[in-house]
């Protein structure tokens, strides 16, 4: 299971404009927590004592921007284009994202 917590924020750019319309920057920060299935919904190996445990968290830090007409490519609609960094104990990497985080 996860729960992930974050914040994003929403930082017009009025003077960065395409075509014809105001850009806006979406900074975000937030963090996984993953965590085993209870027992009855778990595949594979579960800790000894039955309980859930923790297993890891992942942080991400990231930056999307949009506008306030969304994009539109072919068929395709999206509000932004982003880039994140992701990274944990166990690994990091680059992530591309469309849309907000949220």
């Amino acid at each position: 299971m996860r729960f992930t917590t974050g914040l994003e924020f929403d930082i017009s750019v009025p003077n960065w404009q395409v075509r014809g319309h105001s850009m806006r920057l979406l900074p975000h920060v937030l963090e996984d927590w993953f965590y085993r299935p209870p027992p009855a919904l778990a595949f594979g190996e579960t800790p000894d004592d039955g309980e859930g445990s923790e297993i890891a968290s992942k942080r991400q830090v990231g930056l999307a921007i949009g506008r306030t007409e969304p994009f539109k490519i072919l068929f395709i609609k999206f509000d932004a284009v982003g880039i994140a960094y992701r990274f944990s104990d166990q690994c990091k990497g680059i992530r591309l994202y469309l849309n907000s985080v949220f």
